[in-house]
C-alpha cells in the first residue's frame, strides 16, 4: 500500500474546485477509496441541488428526513463505489481561503454521523481523515474508535 499522505495528496486533488458552483462552497471535502480488488475510487462533495430530489426515506421504523443531504457527501458518494470489505478511506477537507492564496491547508475532516453509520454498515477497514496540516486520525470503524498521529 502507498503512503497514507499519498493518498491524502489524491483526495485534496478530487477536492480542489473544478467548476463556478464549487466556489459557492465555503469549504471543500475530497474522499478515496480502496476497494478489496485494490481499486481506487474517489469523490468530492457535490451541492445538495446536484443530487436528484429523493425525499424522505425509511429505514426500519425509523424516518430518515436528511438523506438528499447526506448523498452530497463525498464519504457517502465513495461509498457507493467501494464494495463491502473495502480496506480504506481517506478523507480530506481543504480551506478555501488558504486555496485562494495558492495553498493546500487541511482541516478537520472526520465523517459526520451519517456517514460513519454508512462506514460501518459497508464494513470499512479503516477511515483516515485529514485534522490539521500536522495531523490527521484514524477511525476503526469495527471497534468504533479514533486515533490521533502527527503527519
Amino acid at each position: 500500500m502507498r503512503s497514507i499522505q499519498y493518498y491524502f495528496n489524491l483526495a485534496a486533488k478530487v477536492a480542489t474546485p473544478t467548476n463556478e458552483l464549487d466556489y459557492l462552497k465555503t469549504y471543500w471535502f475530497g474522499t478515496v477509496g480502496i476497494r478489496s480488488d485494490s481499486t481506487i475510487v474517489c469523490a468530492k462533495n457535490i451541492p445538495v441541488a446536484l443530487e436528484p430530489t429523493l425525499g424522505n426515506r425509511m429505514v426500519g421504523n425509523k424516518l430518515i428526513p436528511n438523506h438528499k443531504q447526506k448523498i452530497a457527501h463525498s464519504e457517502y458518494r465513495t461509498l457507493r463505489k467501494l464494495n463491502k470489505w473495502a480496506t480504506a478511506m481517506f478523507v480530506v477537507r481543504i480551506s478555501k481561503e488558504a486555496y485562494a492564496r495558492g495553498n493546500i491547508e487541511y482541516k478537520m475532516a472526520r465523517p459526520c454521523e451519517n456517514c460513519s453509520s454508512a462506514i460501518v454498515a459497508k464494513e470499512i477497514g479503516r477511515v483516515y481523515y485529514t485534522i490539521s496540516d500536522s495531523q490527521y486520525g484514524l477511525f476503526i470503524p469495527g471497534n468504533d474508535s479514533d486515533s490521533t498521529f502527527e503527519f
